[in-house]
């Protein structure tokens, strides 16, 4: 199975460096690498940065995931959401 994957930041919360190491642990888990991920940011209702990532299959999203819970952040963890097929 297949689904897209998005992670936020509270841009208020959480540094530069945050969003650095968060890009890197999901690059480490894409078949493209940066080409898998998009960024964006959002005013409202609060700041905050988006990450998307498309196309990724379950083993992807558990090791993901696994590796965003252990790492250590400056600011609170990152929030997951998944979409597509995956209906975590």
């Amino acid at each position: 199975m297949m689904c897209d994957i998005e992670f936020w930041f509270d841009s208020h919360k959480n540094t530069l460096h945050d969003l650095s190491k968060l890009t890197d642990i999901i690059c480490e888990h894409t078949v493209n690498g940066r080409d898998d991920v998009s960024w964006y940011v959002e005013d409202e209702p609060e700041p905050k940065v988006g990450i998307y990532i498309y196309d990724v299959t379950e083993e992807q999203c558990f090791l993901m995931r696994d590796d965003i819970r252990t790492a250590e952040w400056d600011g609170p963890q990152p929030v997951m959401e998944a979409e597509g097929d995956d209906d975590e």
